[in-house]
């Protein structure tokens, strides 16, 4: 009988066994995107507007991409109309930011989205 997890299945594991890693990092992974705060839609522009409003400065720009330098660190963005999450959370992890704290940063940045763009990508 399959024991119930966070509305996750675990397969029975033999006695005295704990259950498979991999059923463990499926727990793990499901629980992290069900309390993931909503995501919404940010320009690789915008990411830069804020993490400059964080104190980085470019330092040049090349092939589609933004690198950024503060204090012997260097952050690479993607020129994007809209990052995909996995992106937006390695670069948010790598300055050592919360989602929440960027969002706010994102309030205060200057940043005018490409509306026409975005609206040719949707149709």
């Amino acid at each position: 009988m399959a024991k119930r997890h966070g509305g996750v299945a675990l397969r029975d594991a033999p006695a005295g066994a704990s259950p498979r890693i991999d059923d463990a990092a499926r727990i793990v992974l499901q629980l992290a995107v069900m309390s993931r705060p909503r995501t919404f839609a940010i320009s690789g522009d915008e990411c830069v507007a804020a993490l400059r409003r964080l104190g980085f400065d470019v330092r040049r720009l090349e092939r589609g991409r933004t690198i950024l330098h503060r204090s012997g660190h260097l952050v690479v963005v993607p020129d994007e109309l809209a990052l995909t999450p996995s992106v937006l959370d390695g670069l948010l992890d790598e300055v050592d930011l919360s989602y929440e704290s960027f969002l706010r940063l994102l309030e205060e940045a200057e940043t005018e989205p490409e509306l026409a763009a975005l609206d040719a990508l949707s149709s």
